[in-house]
This record gives structure tokens, C-alpha cells and sequence, in this order.
């Protein structure tokens, strides 16, 4: 029997040490509702493997109770007043399960357990975004946002996306990163420490004397001779060990080994994957009911010339795709008899193109945004600022920061020549510098920085088409266009 799980994923434990445990609503096709919350990652752990406890009873005195599994049993009660328990019911995830999960946050690794159980069992994980959630959400409380969530799964399934292999793979390189992020401050923090330790030694000097040598030295000798820097910076190496094996393993991670992605290395990269979380959450895709009027009054006119588009040699084709070869011979066939029918048909192509061309262009335009790489309504940069919201990715504007940088160092690179052509151009637009409420605008500096973070808009738009073209977006290149004008 199908069940439609939600669950609403919380940290345990806030600072202030109230209780935040995990919501798991259950939706039955009996129409009643169950729901549990989990108080401990190990109550997760449970749920994902069909071992959730929902009743204990007492043991029996006489029971033989080491016969049975360690999860069946617990022990409740203090010290001098202990008494056993045995698990009379349990419940987790099973056969048929379709559960619903946000995408990304403090879940993640919740749906990883999920989504590989699901794998043996026969279930469904599947997430959402915040976003989908907010809008579907309305006036219900946030407390039931579990609820929601199998409500999500039960009715639109299509504003889901599916929890597989591939996600899976995902999640290990947000984790891994997190990890990695975390070990650099460490290291960052000793480092700190160690130094000002050591001018607080020198300049403490019991005996008075001038202590040889510059601090600097000695703070290289310290660091290179202390077990807990050494250790950290051991800890950090083997960390980026498995990122970089993990990101061998996602399906973008080949994009970035190309000539035009040079010096986005396995760090940059993983902070972009962090940020971003799925790429596939930003794909806008056509509108469906058009497109499919278009493709079959297309089709009816190619039927009705088969045999003149059959007849059309396909030698100069400059096509591999089927599309486009269709596309070809139409164009062959209206230069040839002038046919109206025909030339329709080209039309007809070409503004299904333009519909996913326009759909692409939404599509980059939302990770733009979402990059705090974009131009604003009054057209200025982002940035923050008093009063106004920040709706961007600090972490992937982060990312696209440093890329700049590898882009200022490398200026043979692809991107290096592109940073070059913007300032270039952009010293054209504006030969002088000029002074605004006080303010000097367009100079060397100001002109360097409008480049790179123009460039990193040209460069956020290429890695949003390559990467959803691997993600199979329906959006194609105008390039079949192009060579048959």
C-alpha cells in the first residue's frame, strides 16, 4: 500500500536548547494521518532502515530478551530504578513509500540514507524546493510543513525531483566541502593563535634581552614544529583528497576539465556545487501546450511531403540531429518549389526554437541572480546594501570572487582574454574618470573591478547552458540556425 511521507527536517537542538526534532507525516490512502518526530539523528538513522520504535512494553521478568535485536530492547529508568523495554511496534520506510523532502539544508544527509534504502526496499524519495514549498504552503502553519511536503508528493509530483545515484553523489561533495570549509578555519584559527602567542613571548621576555631573529622567521619554525598545525593541515589535505575523488563521480565535474574552465579548481567548483545544490532547479522549461501545437501542425506538413523531403540528398547537410536535418530539407524544399506549406513549416521550427531559446535565457537569468552576478532594476550591480534585501548566494558570489582572481593571473586563459576584451571595451565606453556626490567613478580600479564581475555574468551564463545541457534541458544553441541562413 502506497504512503505518502513528508518530512520536515530540523536541527535537533537549537543554542538556546530548545527541542527541534524531525516531523515525519504520513499520509495513508485511508485518508488518516500519522505523524512522529524524531529526536535524535539516531531516530533517522531508524526511520530510513524500518527500525523507528513507535511502543515499548515492559520486559517480562523471565523474558530472554538477549535473544533479540539490540534495537528491540532498551534500557529506561535511573540507575537504582532501571526496568527493560521491548519494541512492540516499529516503522520506517517500506515498499510503496514516496517520500518528500526539501532539497538541500540540514537534510541532506537524512536523504541520502533515505534515497539509498529506497533503492532496496521499492520506495520513492523524491525533493522540493523552499520555494515550492512557500507557494504551495499558503496560509497553513510552519509547524506543518511536514503535512505539506506529502501533500507535495501526492498531488505534484512533477515540482519534485527524484533523489538518485546522481543526487546522492551531490550530496557527498556539499558534505565533503562543508567539511573541508570547516578544516580551513581551523587551520586559519591555529595559525592566528600560534603567532600571536609568539609575540606575546617575545616581547615578554623574562631576561630582557633582544630575542635574535625576526618574528616572522620564528613563526615559520613554530608552525613548521607544532603537532596541532600539522595535524590540522594533515586533516585539511586529506579532506580535499576525497573531495577530489568525489567530484570525479558528479556528472558536471568533466565541464570544468575543459580548456575554457581552466583555473576553476576542485575547491572553487565544490563551493559552486554547495551553493547551487541542484542545477536543475533552475531550468525553465516552454510552454508545453504550445510547443506541442506547433510540432504537430510541423508534423502534419511534413506527412503530407514526405515523399518530395525523402528525395532531398542530405550530402551538404551540415546537420548531425534529426531536428536539424528536418529543418534542412524543409528550407531545400521551399527554395526549391516555393511551397507555402513548406515555408510555414520553417517558421513553425524556428519559433519553437525561439521559445526554447527564451526559456534558456530565463533559465541563465535565474542562476545569474541566484550568483548575485545580475544588473538590478535601477541598474546597478548588487551589492549590500542599508534597507535592502540580499536575495543571492553569498557563498557562490564568494566563488565567482576568487575565479576573477585565477582569471587576473591567468591572462592567456580563456576567461583572461575575456576579462581583458570587457575592460577594454568598457575603457571605450567611458575614456575618463569622472566624479559623482564625491566619489571618483571609472577609474583604473573601478574599470578592473565592472570587468571582472562582468565577466563573471558571461561566465555564470556559459556554465548555466553547459551544465543543463548535461541535465538535459530542453533548450538548444541557435548555431543550427545559423549555418542555414
Amino acid at each position: 500500500m502506497d504512503r505518502y511521507i513528508g518530512i520536515q527536517h530540523r536541527t535537533k537542538k537549537t543554542k538556546d536548547g530548545d527541542a527541534r526534532p524531525t516531523i515525519v507525516a504520513i499520509l495513508q490512502n485511508s485518508g488518516k494521518s500519522i505523524k512522529y518526530e524524531l529526536e535524535t539523528e539516531d531516530d533517522e538513522l531508524a526511520f530510513a532502515h524500518g527500525r523507528f520504535v513507535t511502543k515499548w512494553r515492559t520486559a517480562e521478568v523471565d523474558e530472554r530478551v538477549s535473544e533479540l535485536p539490540a534495537w528491540q530492547v532498551r534500557v529506561v529508568g535511573k540507575a537504582d530504578k532501571q526496568k527493560t523495554q521491548i519494541a512492540v511496534s516499529w516503522d520506517g520506510l517500506s515498499k510503496g513509500d514516496i517520500v518528500t523532502s526539501i532539497l538541500g539544508g540540514s537534510g541532506d544527509n537524512f536523504a541520502f540514507a533515505l534515497s539509498r534504502k529506497a533503492e532496496d526496499v521499492g520506495a520513492i524519495v523524491q525533493r522540493c524546493t523552499g520555494k515550492t514549498l512557500h507557494d504551495t504552503r499558503g496560509a497553513r502553519d510552519k509547524s506543518e510543513d511536514a503535512l505539506t511536503l506529502a501533500e507535495i508528493g501526492r498531488d505534484s509530483p512533477e515540482l519534485t525531483y527524484k533523489c538518485e545515484v546522481r543526487d546522492r553523489r551531490y550530496i557527498t561533495v556539499r558534505e565533503l566541502w562543508f567539511r573541508l570549509r570547516d578544516a580551513m578555519k581551523y587551520r586559519t584559527a591555529c595559525e592566528v593563535q600560534l603567532k600571536q602567542k609568539l609575540i606575546g613571548e617575545r616581547f615578554r621576555q623574562p631576561d630582557g634581552l633582544y630575542p635574535e631573529g625576526s618574528i616572522k622567521d620564528a613563526y615559520l619554525a613554530r608552525k613548521a614544529s607544532d603537532l596541532i598545525f600539522r595535524g590540522l593541515l594533515l586533516q585539511e589535505k586529506q579532506i580535499e583528497k576525497e573531495l577530489v575523488i568525489a567530484l570525479e563521480q558528479v556528472t558536471v565535474w568533466p565541464l570544468f576539465k575543459r580548456e575554457e574552465y581552466k583555473g576553476c579548481g576542485p575547491r572553487t567548483v565544490a563551493r559552486l556545487i554547495a551553493s547551487i545544490v541542484d542545477i536543475r532547479r533552475f531550468i525553465v522549461k516552454p510552454d508545453e501546450a504550445e510547443m506541442q501545437t506547433l510540432k504537430q501542425e510541423c508534423a502534419e506538413i511534413e506527412r503530407k511531403y514526405a515523399n518530395d523531403l525523402a528525395r532531398i540528398s542530405l550530402a551538404d547537410c551540415p546537420f548531425r540531429d534529426a531536428g536539424g536535418q528536418k529543418y534542412w530539407k524543409l528550407q531545400k524544399l521551399a527554395s526549391q518549389t516555393g511551397s507555402e506549406d513548406a515555408k510555414r513549416a520553417v517558421q513553425l521550427h524556428k519559433k519553437r526554437h525561439q521559445l526554447r531559446q527564451k526559456a534558456q535565457e530565463r533559465s541563465e537569468s535565474k542562476l545569474v541572480a541566484f550568483c548575485g552576478v545580475h544588473v538590478m532594476q535601477d541598474g546597478k550591480f548588487p551589492r549590500r546594501r542599508t534597507g535592502q534585501t540580499s536575495n543571492w548566494s553569498p557563498a557562490a558570489r564568494q566563488a565567482l570572487y576568487l575565479l576573477a582572481e585565477q582569471w587576473v593571473k591567468r591572462p592567456d586563459s580563456f576567461w583572461g582574454r575575456k576579462l581583458k576584451e570587457n575592460k577594454a571595451r568598457l575603457r571605450i565606453a567611458h575614456p575618463e574618470m569622472i566624479e559623482v556626490e564625491g566619489k571618483k567613478r571609472y577609474t583604473d580600479g573601478h574599470i578592473h573591478n565592472m570587468a571582472c564581475w562582468r565577466t563573471a555574468t558571461q561566465f555564470v551564463r556559459k556554465l548555466a547552458n553547459d551544465w543543463m545541457k548535461l541535465e538535459g534541458s530542453p533548450a538548444i544553441s541557435s548555431e543550427r540556425f545559423q549555418k542555414a541562413a
